[in-house]
């Protein structure tokens, strides 16, 4: 793989040009918010950016209906993905972190 824990079906399944952005590391344990890109020519460049800790956000198929609270913590999650992904899209694009690169 490219960079570990990147799985090469990941990268392979990945549209030229194409962005991938995942966390890296074990799950509940360190990680680091890696931005993979490949170029047209299929060329890959990544760039290692924040440390994360992904939490898997899964709901209780089995639950009919959700209460107040429950869909208010669902509201927030979300809020909070969209205020990061715009930090991550800004500080992708001002700040350059050690780039990467490598040819398939």
């Amino acid at each position: 793989s490219v960079d570990p824990g990147i799985p090469d079906y990941m990268i392979q399944a990945l549209k030229s040009p194409g962005r991938l952005v995942v966390p890296v590391g074990p799950v509940w344990g360190k990680q680091r918010l890696v931005v993979l890109d490949k170029s047209e020519t299929g060329e890959i460049s990544y760039k290692k950016l924040i440390p994360v800790t992904y939490v898997p956000f899964q709901l209780d198929e089995k639950k009919t209906s959700y209460s107040f609270g429950d869909i208010v913590v669902m509201a927030l999650l979300v809020v909070v993905a969209v205020i990061f992904k715009t930090y991550v899209m800004q500080r992708s694009t001002d700040a350059q972190p050690t780039l990467h690169t490598m040819s398939q």
